[in-house]
């Protein structure tokens, strides 16, 4: 994000709101297919780096 030049604003009025954006990048939050598909389409983001699973901080494992 930061190579790119966007910040954590930008990713907010992306995703909806700069609190879902902050959740996404501290890993409280997944994310969905929409905001994935929001990330690929807007910011040239390759769609299988967005889709693989990851755990969250919470401890909950990829499903």
């Amino acid at each position: 994000m930061d190579a790119a030049g966007y910040t954590q604003s930008d990713l907010g009025r992306l995703l909806g709101s700069r609190p879902r954006a902050s959740e996404v990048l501290n890993r409280q939050r997944r994310l969905t297919v929409e905001m994935a598909w929001k990330l690929h389409t807007a910011w040239a983001i390759p769609a299988e780096s967005l889709i693989k699973p990851y755990t969250l901080r919470t401890g909950e494992m990829p499903k």
